[in-house]
């Protein structure tokens, strides 16, 4: 038996408003992606003496993904608060941003290339535990907010939009790096980063579940 016409306009209405606060959310995100790019990091650390094998240490924080995972698929099925765990580790894996920003800002640049090392990797370690979370709860809050069958045009509506954003972002950056020297261009851009990825993240606290 399909949906009684209210049931079925109610459903319609919170799949729109899912659906544009989701495309917001990935258009944000593109936008102030290349703000975080680990590559600004590795070019700090490169200006700082850091030789290909020093970078090539932050391999080591791929070992704890595989019990990130478990961990937040254990924890995402267990809560009945998916919206609020999905935001808060979005934001969670953004805010350790300010560890390397705060680091380079205190010593004006000045900075010893392992103690530099150390902030990016916590930086990085903390990001990557969050991320297990934000990545497994957005999968799983995706299947609440939005019908099967809608998924897929979203899906690629969704990249394409974050896609163009990410270009358009990498264009201001490139703006604000030619602008601004070491290490006030890394600072900003950090900064700029951080507000529109924590601002963008406030966009999941406006997803509804499906009645």
């Amino acid at each position: 038996m399909g949906l009684s016409l209210p049931r079925e306009r109610v459903i319609a209405r919170a799949e729109r408003g899912n659906a544009l606060n989701w495309t917001g959310l990935a258009a944000v995100r593109g936008l102030g992606s290349p703000f975080l790019s680990a590559d600004l990091f590795n070019t700090v650390l490169l200006r700082l003496g850091a030789t290909d094998f020093v970078l090539g240490l932050f391999a080591l924080n791929q070992i704890i993904s595989l019990p990130s995972q478990f961990l937040a698929a254990r924890t995402i099925d267990r809560t009945e608060h998916k919206v609020r765990v999905a935001w808060l580790a979005s934001v969670a894996g953004i805010l350790p941003v300010l560890l390397p920003l705060s680091v380079l800002a205190v010593t004006g640049g000045k900075v010893g290339m392992w103690v530099f090392f150390a902030a990016v990797s916590g930086h990085l370690l903390v990001s990557q535990v969050a991320g297990a979370f934000n990545g497994v709860a957005q999968m799983d809050l995706l299947s609440r907010v939005l019908r099967a069958e809608r998924r897929g045009t979203l899906f690629g509506f969704q990249g394409s939009l974050g896609g163009l954003s990410g270009i358009l972002g990498g264009l201001a950056l490139a703006s604000v790096m030619a602008r601004l020297e070491y290490p006030s261009g890394f600072i900003s851009a950090w900064s700029i980063g951080i507000f529109l990825s924590v601002g963008g993240s406030l966009l999941l606290l406006r997803l509804r579940e499906l009645p």
